[in-house]
Parts: C-alpha cells; structure tokens; sequence
C-alpha cells in the first residue's frame, strides 16, 4: 500500500521526459529537411537563365561562365560605342564629356582641383571689391537724388552719367556682387540661395522703380534704356557669355 505513490513519482516524470524528447527530435529533423528544401529551390531559381526562364541545372561552375560571358559582352558593347563612334578624335564632343566629368568629380569632391584657391578668391573678396565699388560709384554719381524707396521723388532728375552710363541700377548690382562675395568667400549653400532669392527682389524691384521713371520722364527714360541695355550687369558682358547670344536670337 505505501509503494504506490512512490511508483508514481518515479515512472512518470521518466515518461514525460522521454515523450519531450520524442518531440524536439521530430521538430529538429522537419525543420533540417525545409531548410535543405529551400537551400535547393533558392539555387535553382538563381540559376535560371534570364532569357527563356528555363531551369538549368544549379551548376556554380555554369554561373560564373555566364557571369563572365555578360561582363565581356558588355564591355565589348561599351569599348565599340566609345571607339568606333562615327567621326574623328576631337570632333566627337569630347571636350564636353571631360568638362562634365570633372565639374561632376569637382562637385562630390567640394573643390575645383589645381585652380581651387584662385577661384574661390576670385569670386569671392574680388567681388566683394567690385560690389562696394558699384555702390561707392552709384551714390556719388546720383547725388540728391537718392533715395531708398523705388518711387521717384518729385524733385529728381535722370542722371545717365558717370557708371549710369554703364548699368541703370549700379547700387543695386553692387549689392549683389557683395552679398555672391561673401556667399563665396565662405562657402555657404545657404547665404548663395538667399542671393537668389534678393536677386529676384531687386530684379522686381526695379520693374516697378522703372515704370514710376517711365512714367515722369517719359520717352526721355526709354531712349535711356536703349541705349543703356545692363540693369545690374553691363550688355557688354551679358553679350560675352553663352546665354547672351540666345538672348539676342
């Protein structure tokens, strides 16, 4: 009668054990099986050829032959496009593709190589220089008829003299160069974007201080806007560069 817990105690934990063991043993063999399954389904898709989506065999040896075989093919396409590109060296436009590279490398790079220090002083303290001569230059020249608001005073007179006779407005030009110099000069994205931005004020700015000029010098105002062309940079410049001739077509 007292050996019957005892029995108890005993056997049924062995049991218990051995069916859990039972258990992890047919778990451990089902997910070796479905990973060898997947391994071999997943080499057979990879080798599947790209152009008839049949099946080859999963032959790593096989790949690496039709790997090689791509990669020759493809840059004996891109060897015969650069070569045997119609036309003679020089005349293909390839000074074009050199000056996109570099200005591309220049840009990832953050600087112009060899010429670096020389242009970012160039646009940077020598504009600077020039602007605060535009705008020393405007004032002298326009005297008593200055004035900060683009509506014209009363008692204003035209003045086409001195640097008025090479750009209309050369306060407002030498404010630009200034605020592009400092932009320059110390390399930030964010002060060259607001340059912008005040370049298109001023450029609105003196559409409406042009119509209230137009509107009290009348034809006087328009034969000076012939024969002065530059609002902020002189028509002799504007027409040296690339975008000035599209302008004049």
């Amino acid at each position: 009668f007292s050996l019957r817990p005892s029995l108890t105690s005993s056997s049924s934990p062995q049991h218990v054990s051995g069916r859990h063991l039972d258990q992890n043993q047919h778990l451990s063999l089902a997910f070796g099986k479905a990973t060898k399954a997947a391994s071999v389904t997943t080499q057979l898709y990879d080798a599947r050829d790209p152009n008839n989506n049949s099946m080859k065999s999963a032959n790593p040896d096989g790949l690496n032959v039709s790997t090689e075989r791509t990669t020759a093919e493809i840059v004996s396409s891109i060897k015969d496009s650069v070569i045997g590109a119609p036309g003679e060296f020089g005349t293909r436009g390839e000074a074009y593709f050199v000056a996109q590279a570099v200005l591309i490398l220049s840009i990832f790079n953050g600087e112009i190589p060899f010429i670096g220090d020389f242009v970012t002083f160039l646009l940077g303290p020598c504009l600077v220089l020039v602007g605060t001569a535009l705008i020393a230059l405007g004032v002298k020249d326009l005297g008593s008829n200055i004035s900060p608001w683009p509506q014209t005073p009363e008692n204003s007179s035209l003045v086409t003299q001195g640097i008025y006779g090479e750009l209309r407005h050369p306060m407002y030009a030498g404010l630009l160069f200034s605020c592009f110099g400092v932009s320059m000069w110390t390399g930030s994205a964010m002060r060259l974007v607001l340059c912008l931005g005040l370049w298109l004020l001023l450029d609105k700015k003196t559409m409406f201080e042009e119509e209230a000029l137009i509107d009290k010098f009348q034809d006087e105002y328009l034969d000076y806007m012939v024969d002065v062309a530059g609002k902020f940079v002189p028509a002799v410049v504007e027409e040296a560069m690339p975008w000035g001739e599209n302008r004049k077509a």
